[in-house]
């Protein structure tokens, strides 16, 4: 026997009642009377006023972003210290959270990441993600094959770091720190 996920058909919002742009996202993904979660592409409906960003290649010979950006490296850190469990990057039976396993740890993070991550899954656009009128750089990251999911970060106007501020505005959930996560979850009893 399998358990089936049962689905509503329809999305509401946990946060963002009472916003104007968050109300008007919440019927468009409705409006398409979803069946199942969407987990990667969703619609856009232009008669509510969204539109799709012109996304483009993160790095290559047509993007504005500096060779010598190490943004990168800064969005690779910030999910790791923000999101990854370092102990799911290690052997877990062995893990003790030393200095050297963390190390460890973080290397092989980086590295899967890195590896799974092609150059049209990191792009990039320039979006007024705070509705003030002015555009900001937005990186987007999305695997909808693999299990990072998509995310958005806002960017420094000279795409030399992330944006700290705006960012937490827009990430989907709390940080594992924020979420009193450890390491390793407790056992419950028996």
């Amino acid at each position: 026997m399998f358990a089936s996920a049962a689905y509503a058909g329809r999305y509401e919002l946990e946060k963002g009642k009472g916003l104007e742009v968050c109300e008007a996202y919440e019927r468009n993904l409705n409006l398409s009377k979803p069946q199942t979660p969407r987990t990667c592409q969703r619609d856009i409906h232009s008669e509510l006023g969204f539109t799709r960003p012109d996304w483009q290649r993160f790095f290559g010979p047509v993007s504005r972003i500096p060779s010598s950006s190490h943004v990168n490296e800064h969005i690779d850190r910030f999910l790791w210290e923000r999101d990854a469990n370092p102990a799911g990057y290690s052997i877990l039976s062995q893990w003790k959270g030393t200095k050297r396993q963390r190390r460890q740890a973080w290397e092989n993070y980086n590295a899967e990441r890195n590896r799974g991550l092609w150059p049209n899954h990191r792009l990039y656009a320039e979006i007024d993600i705070d509705n003030n009128g002015e555009t900001e750089p937005v990186y987007y990251e999305h695997d909808c094959a693999g299990s990072y999911g998509s995310l958005l970060l806002v960017l420094m106007e000279d795409y030399s770091d992330i944006n700290y501020k705006k960012t937490a505005l827009v990430m989907p959930h709390p940080s594992r720190k924020e979420a009193g996560w450890g390491d390793i979850r407790k056992l419950r009893p028996g």
